[in-house]
């Protein structure tokens, strides 16, 4: 049975990006002449890479894993089904050049909320607030997703309910 899928024209219209932490091995690196950039100042990722993704530091990766190269793979602004596909892209050409993650590793995803609710301050305030009680409210299960104790336990994050 095919499966139905279920799509929101709203939806193709919300901005966003993404951050891949990961470790690359340095011959493949050196083959693509990767470079990576300081944090938040990335330098753009060669072919087979889509346009537009750039490679960065992060000072929360670490490893003990020799002749690895850490970075956070950074996207430009995503929307709908196109965005979706290039990061399922990017995913397949990082595990093609073998990247692997440890536990230091994260997925991080940015909304753009002037996409989502527009650019009325007590709009973006309003879904603001309901974005932060959702997710205090279910927390539990967003950090058990993970399959570990340690981003919930972690120094990166912190409970929103206990702020």
């Amino acid at each position: 049975m095919a499966q139905r899928q279920i799509r929101s024209r709203k939806a193709d219209n919300y901005t966003w990006g993404v951050e891949i932490e990961c470790f690359l091995p340095k011959r493949k690196v050196r083959s693509l002449n990767i470079r990576v950039g300081l944090y938040h100042h990335g330098f753009p990722l060669p072919a087979p890479f889509p346009q537009g993704w750039t490679a960065e530091r992060d000072a929360s990766l670490r490893t003990s894993r020799r002749g690895y190269v850490a970075m956070e793979i950074v996207s430009p602004v995503l929307a709908g089904a196109a965005g979706i596909a290039q990061v399922k892209e990017v995913v397949r050409i990082l595990n093609e050049l073998e990247a692997v993650v440890n536990p230091s590793c994260g997925f991080h995803c940015h909304i753009g909320a002037n996409s989502v609710v527009g650019n009325k301050f007590s709009d973006i305030a309003e879904w603001a607030a309901k974005l932060l009680y959702q997710t205090a409210m279910h927390e539990t299960a967003l950090y058990a997703s993970t399959g570990t104790h340690r981003r919930e336990n972690g120094s990166y994050t912190r409970s929103i309910k206990r702020c």
